[in-house]
């Protein structure tokens, strides 16, 4: 009997773990799309102010004075000698002319600007799609990832290009791993939006900074995730991986849960550390080099 109900107890925990590791790969999964759709609004907000400039441009060119004066010059057209020389309003048109002319090459140069920044934002919209569909059909493949490329990919999901979080990358370009994609993407944005987040409270730091620096070690690779802002208390430590806990006003602690978990499903470790409040903080992704899930 008290080997049968040990048995029981252990499935049920192995099921409530499982059920836990699923909850927290669809909270990552879902911070990764809110990130996105955050990202997305960003640009849609700066290809608004684009329009905006664009209207405002358009009207400043005044192309109807400038219409009208021309039909002035076509219904002259017989005597426009006279016309720009004895008449009053005739000799206006001239000046005019030459005014609406620096007019239109400022407003042109201005509509062009606009027209590669909305460009731009378009690209970039494209390309944050383009990373969501990635991670759809790749989410549980094991497959080479190139650690630079998928850290810029997550810097590129996480900053706005207005941003004043200065980033800093100490990494070689061909450092690599096997892993997977989306678990590894998931931790990396979770990091990186924490580090923001924390920066973007920081009413300290002068200067908003967030270091991302790739070290082997071993048959490791280690991912290092530091910033200067809020820092964290060292009794924390022990806490902030824990389901639920959270030093934001309005975190739920998912996050970290959620990357310690995928951590440790790819044979790795998260770590943190700080010197306390006001002092920044420093994560640290652990992974094998050949890192392939059980």
């Amino acid at each position: 009997m008290e080997i049968s109900k040990k048995k029981e107890a252990d499935q049920r925990i192995e099921d409530l773990n499982r059920k836990l590791v699923s909850t927290a790969r669809n909270v990552g999964m879902a911070e990764v799309a809110a990130t996105m759709l955050h990202n997305l609004g960003n640009v849609l907000n700066s290809a608004n102010v684009s329009l905006a400039v664009l209207k405002e441009t358009a009207v400043q060119l005044n192309i109807q004075k400038i219409l009208k004066a021309i039909e002035l010059l076509k219904e002259h057209d017989s005597n426009l000698n006279l016309y720009l020389t004895q008449d009053e309003k005739g000799k206006l048109i001239p000046k005019y002319l030459i005014a609406s002319a620096n007019n239109l090459k400022k407003g042109y140069e201005e509509i062009n600007q606009e027209i590669d920044n909305l460009k731009t934002f378009l690209d970039h919209i494209k390309e944050i799609v383009a990373v969501q569909q990635d991670l759809a059909g790749t989410a549980g493949l094991v497959e080479k990832i190139i650690l630079s490329e998928i850290i810029e990919t997550a810097i590129q999901m996480c900053l706005s290009q207005k941003s004043p979080i200065h980033i800093v990358k100490l990494f070689e370009t061909s450092i690599a791993i096997y892993a997977d994609k989306s678990k590894l993407l998931q931790i990396l944005v979770n990091l990186i939006r924490n580090a923001m987040d924390s920066l973007l409270e920081c009413q300290n730091a002068q200067e908003k900074e967030i270091i991302l620096t790739i070290k082997k070690s071993g048959a490791n690779v280690k991912i290092y995730v530091k910033d200067n802002g809020l820092g964290i208390d060292p009794s924390d430590f022990t806490k902030i991986f824990r389901f639920g806990f959270t030093s934001k006003k309005l975190g739920h602690g998912f996050g970290l849960h959620s990357s310690s978990l995928f951590a440790k499903e790819m044979g790795g470790t998260l770590e943190v550390f700080s010197k306390g409040i006001g002092e920044g903080a420093t994560f640290v992704l652990s992974i094998p080099i050949q890192a392939i899930e059980e």
